[in-house]
C-alpha cells in the first residue's frame, strides 16, 4: 500500500495494512493539561539536548514530508530517559494547509500550525536504528510546536534549497553549516512526556514521546514553502496516479487510554 493523508490512504485506512496502527498506544494525543501528572523528578533530572551543528546536512523530499538526515554527532538524554543516550537520526516536519492547522499533537484542543519531530533512537540498548523502530523502549521523539511568527533565520538556510527537492524522493544538501539548536525554544525544561507510537508507517508503539510546552515561531513565508513541496504518487479512479502539494500532513488524534501524560512542571496552584 501506498499510504498517504487522502481519503483513499489516510490515517483511518493505516489499519488495513499495518497492524501496529490498531493498538491502544498510538500518537498523537490531545494533551489534556488538567489530567496530566506532575513528575518532580523530570524537573530534578533535566533533558541533555545535545544536537550538534551540521556540515553538508542532506535534506530530502521523502513524498509525505520534509526530512533531514543527520550524522552521530548529536544526542538527547536526561528526563525520562535517565542516563541512556539517544542518538539523533533524523528531523521532519509537519503541517497544515493553512496556518490554522498543522501540528500532529493538540493541547487542549488547540491546533499549532506545525510541529518538528526529532527522532532519536536508543544507543544505549540497540545497535542500530534499525534495531530499535520497534521495540518498546527504542525510540525518543522530541516534538516541537510551531507556531507563525517572526522569520526563524536558521530554517531560512532549509527553505534556500527547498526549491532543489520540489518533487518527491529528491535530496540535496545545504551547503552551509546548519545548527538544529536553532529550532528549539529558550525554554526546553517544560515538556510533556507519554508513551507512544510512530506517527506515520507502520506506526510501532516504540516512542517516548517529549513535547516542549513551549513553542518556536517560522513566519507565514516560509511555512508556504512546506507547503509547496510535492507529494507522492496518489491513485485515481482511472487507475493512473497524480501528484499534490504536501499538506495537512498529521495524523488525527488518537485516545489516550490506560497511559498517564506526565509534564515536568507544575501548572496547578
Amino acid at each position: 500500500m501506498s499510504w498517504g493523508y487522502s481519503d483513499t490512504n489516510g490515517p483511518l485506512h493505516w489499519i488495513e495494512h499495518y497492524e501496529a496502527a490498531a493498538g491502544p498506544h498510538q500518537s498523537p494525543i490531545d494533551i489534556r493539561t488538567e489530567t496530566t501528572e506532575y513528575d518532580p523528578e523530570l524537573w530534578y533530572h533535566p533533558l541533555r539536548i545535545q544536537h550538534a551543528r551540521q556540515y553538508n546536512l542532506e535534506v530530502e523530499n521523502n513524498g509525505h514530508s520534509f526530512q533531514a538526515d543527520v550524522d552521530d554527532s548529536s544526542s538527547i538524554s536526561g528526563g525520562p530517559l535517565g542516563d541512556a543516550t539517544h542518538y539523533l537520526k533524523q528531523f521532519h516536519f509537519h503541517w497544515g494547509s493553512s496556518d490554522l492547522q498543522g501540528s500532529e499533537h493538540k493541547v487542549d484542543g488547540k491546533n499549532y500550525s506545525a510541529e518538528l519531530h526529532f527522532v532519536h533512537w536508543n544507543a544505549a540498548k540497540y545497535s542500530t536504528f534499525e534495531d530499535a523502530v520497534d521495540k518498546e523502549d527504542g525510540l525518543t521523539v522530541l516534538g516541537v510546536f510551531i507556531k507563525v511568527g517572526q522569520e526563524n533565520k536558521e530554517f531560512k538556510k532549509l527553505t534556500d534549497v527547498m526549491h532543489e527537492v520540489l518533487d518527491p524522493y529528491t535530496t540535496t544538501n545545504v551547503g552551509t553549516m546548519f545548527d538544529p539548536r536553532c529550532l528549539l525554544p529558550r525554554n526546553v525544561d517544560k515538556y510533556w512526556t507519554y508513551p507512544g507510537s510512530l506517527t506515520t508507517p507502520p506506526c510501532y508503539e516504540s516512542v517516548t514521546w517529549i513535547l516542549l510546552e513551549e513553542a518556536i515561531c517560522l513566519s507565514h513565508s516560509q511555512l508556504m514553502h512546506l507547503r509547496s513541496l510535492i507529494g507522492g504518487c496518489h491513485s485515481n479512479d482511472e487507475g493512473g496516479c497524480y501528484e499534490d502539494n504536501i499538506v495537512d500532513n498529521f495524523r488525527t488524534i488518537n485516545p489516550l487510554g490506560d497511559r498517564v501524560v506526565r509534564a515536568s512542571f507544575c501548572t496547578r496552584a
